[in-house]
This record gives C-alpha cells, structure tokens and sequence, in this order.
C-alpha cells in the first residue's frame, strides 16, 4: 500500500515583495486545509516528511524553510529539525513569552536557526522574542492599511 505524504508550501514575502522563503504547512489530503489536534505531531509530520521523505531542495530550493513548532519544540532541544542555516522556527501566536520560552529562543538561535513570531500583534509582554526574531510575520488579510 503506497502512502501519500502531503506539504502544503506558501510563499513568504518581505516588504519589497522579494520571495524569502516558503512557510512548510502539515495537510492530510490535496485539500487545502489543516485538521489536526496535535500540533507536536502537525510540526513532526512536517519535519519529517520535508527533509527525509520529499527532500528539503525540492521544497524549498535555495529559499528559507519556515515551520511552524509548538512550545515542546522550543522547550526540548532534541525536536529540533535539520539544516539550521536554512531553516526558520515560526513561533505561533498561541504561545506565551514565558522566561523558558525566552531562554528556549535564545538556544535555538544560537544553534543556527532563524525565528519568526507567526501572526504577530505586539504586546509589551513580546518584546524579549521581538528581540531575537529575525522575521516578524503579518496576516496582512486580517489588518487595515494603517496597522499595516
């Protein structure tokens, strides 16, 4: 029995409108929709299939990857993917800048990887992580021009 692995891949722009990347998204199916109750696993799936099954290159080419991780990626340092240099760790907005996830960020960056802060509104309480993001993420769909 043949087992289908599916990636969804989304462009990632900066301000310029420059290609920097491409976000690496976990799908169970050609739809275009994301239906889990695990994020662990949704982040593993990902990592797995993006670097051993379908070949990073081949997704993402000479581009940064960007993935999604949970706040157990960032707490435990064995969870952590490949090809840091190429890889950035999207923090999402449901996890809390928390002393561990601060001092979890500084160690991942120093191993190499990039951070983005996923669907950023800021908030005093982000300033540390603003600190170490390399990416500050935007839904612009959600925003008027002038919080843009």
């Amino acid at each position: 029995m043949i087992k289908n692995n599916f990636i969804a891949r989304q462009a990632i722009y900066d301000k310029s409108d420059n290609l920097i990347g491409y976000e690496l998204l976990y799908r169970t199916s050609m739809i275009n929709a994301a239906s889990y109750n695990d994020g662990n696993f949704a982040s593993s799936h990902v990592i797995l299939n993006s670097f051993l099954e379908m070949g990073f290159d081949s997704l993402v080419g000479s581009s940064k990857a960007f993935i999604n991780i949970t706040e157990d990626f960032i707490l435990e340092d064995t969870l952590t993917p490949m090809y840091e240099k190429h890889t950035v760790l999207e923090i999402v907005e449901e996890i809390k800048p928390s002393k561990e996830v601060v001092e979890g960020v500084k160690r991942l960056k120093q191993q190499g990887y990039g951070i983005a802060l996923d669907d950023f509104i800021y908030s005093p309480d982000y300033d540390e992580l603003l600190e170490l993001a390399d990416y500050v993420k935007l839904d612009v769909l959600e925003l008027d021009k002038d919080s843009i």
